[in-house]
C-alpha cells in the first residue's frame, strides 16, 4: 500500500500502474472460511434495540465493530472471518479495484 500511497501524489497512469502492481503483489487467500464462535463477539446493542422496534431480531445478529472510520471493511472481515482481521486487505483489495477500474464507478 506504500506504493499506492506514494504514486497517489503523481499523475493518474502512475496511480494506476502502482495499482496494477500492488494486485499482482497483495496475497490472495484460498483458505476455507471456519466456521466462528459469535459468543466472542460483542453486541451491538443500539443496534439491537433498533431491530427489535422493528421486529427484526430474529432475522440479523448486530455486532460491535471499532469505531475507527473502517467500520463497513470492519463488519464485512466480521461476516467473512469472525474478526476483523481481513479489514485491511479489504480496504486495499477495494482501492487497488476502484483505481484499475475507474469506468465502472
Amino acid at each position: 500500500m506504500m506504493r499506492l500511497n506514494q504514486a497517489s501524489s503523481q499523475d493518474t497512469e502512475v496511480l494506476r500502474k502502482a495499482a496494477h502492481v500492488e494486485n499482482i503483489l497483495l496475497p490472495t487467500s484460498n483458505q476455507m472460511l471456519t466456521i466462528f464462535n459469535f459468543d466472542s463477539l460483542q453486541e451491538d446493542i443500539r443496534a439491537s434495540e433498533v431491530l427489535n422496534n422493528h421486529n427484526l431480531q430474529e432475522n440479523w445478529l448486530p455486532f460491535q465493530t471499532t469505531a475507527d472510520g473502517n467500520c463497513l471493511f470492519n463488519a464485512v472481515s466480521i461476516c467473512l472471518s469472525g474478526s476483523e482481521s481481513l479489514s485491511q486487505a479489504l480496504r486495499a483489495r477495494t482501492c487497488i479495484n476502484l483505481i484499475l477500474n475507474k469506468e465502472s464507478y
